[in-house]
């Protein structure tokens, strides 16, 4: 993530707090992404942080293929990016059905497991990847955040199943993590947002 909302804040502060280079991602217009969205924040702060600091590629967190080549040092060289990735927030979330169909009787399990393809198993595939391209570049301190929320923690009147279920599952990716990497040094955290002003 990264092109717009809670992703692009937290992308323009790696930048303010003095990261080499920031990769944003979105989909693609045929995968329901919005690209001009991606491009319009690569812009935008280029012009405050410089050209060589940011980049927008269109990735999809869905897919393992577009994963392993976001992370995988040769692919990152190729496309021009740095080839060694230190940190990554993994920051993939939709909310899903938000209107009178999120009621547990009612959701879909199509927009069940659809949340949770982007929102779980692309945080999986997320982790998997940058624990390989980290191993493969030997970097220093490589260090995982997963972007959790407050509603993975308790239930809400106002979410729905797949939403709720999907943040656990960071909860315990992250845990799992922590414990599994530990010993090869790499650092996994979450954060859980509350409520951000963001323009949706």
């Amino acid at each position: 993530g990264g092109t717009r909302g809670l992703g692009k804040i937290q992308a323009e502060h790696a930048l303010f707090c003095g990261a080499d280079h920031v990769t944003i991602t979105g989909r693609s217009k045929k995968d329901g992404g919005t690209p001009e969205d991606g491009h319009r924040t690569e812009a935008e702060l280029a012009s405050q942080y410089g050209d060589s600091r940011i980049s927008y590629v269109e990735s999809d967190v869905r897919s393992d293929g577009d994963t392993r080549r976001l992370f995988d040092p040769d692919s990152r060289e190729k496309a021009g990016l740095p080839r060694s990735v230190h940190g990554a927030s993994l920051n993939a979330g939709i909310f899903g059905e938000a209107g009178d169909e999120r009621g547990i009787d009612r959701l879909s399990t199509t927009n069940f497991d659809k949340v949770m393809d982007t929102n779980c198993t692309g945080v999986f595939r997320g982790m998997r990847e940058f624990v390989r391209a980290a191993e493969k570049t030997e970097v220093e301190d490589p260090s995982l955040v997963l972007i959790k929320s407050i509603y993975g923690s308790a239930g809400s009147v106002f979410s729905n199943a797949g939403y709720q279920a999907s943040k656990f599952c960071v909860d315990g990716l992250t845990k799992q993590g922590a414990v599994e990497l530990a010993s090869r040094d790499i650092t996994v955290n979450s954060l859980s947002p509350g409520f951000v002003k963001t323009p949706l």
